[in-house]
């Protein structure tokens, strides 16, 4: 069973049993025969979600990158960093090469 921090998952029947389903793709991560264990399975994973969610690590693996990678200044990162809200999960974007992806901002403020 493989736990993605940003995804809900749900209980749904399968059988005699319950399964948990990811809510995103709708596949059945995992099977119990015990409805028990399941609920118990899918409350561990909102408890870890939580606990992921209170900590900053995202927060510092932002600014890692924006310091580290892009080279930007502490007070610059900190600019980038502090727009994003981590309580909600961030999806990942693959680029074709040479195709671009803009960030829009509003017009006529200097940078």
């Amino acid at each position: 069973m493989i736990i993605v921090p940003t995804e809900i998952y749900e209980l749904i029947p399968v059988g005699k049993g319950a399964g948990i389903v990811s809510k995103a793709t709708g596949k059945v991560i995992a099977k119990f025969d015990d409805t028990k264990q399941a609920k118990k399975v899918l409350e561990n994973i909102k408890v870890s979600q939580e606990a992921r969610n209170a900590s900053n690590f995202d927060h510092h693996k932002a600014m890692d990158f924006y310091i580290g990678k892009v080279g930007y200044s502490t007070e610059r990162a900190r600019s980038h960093v502090d727009g994003i809200d981590f309580n909600f999960p961030v999806n990942r974007t693959t680029l074709k090469i040479d195709e671009k992806y803009v960030q829009h901002r509003l017009c006529c403020i200097n940078m």
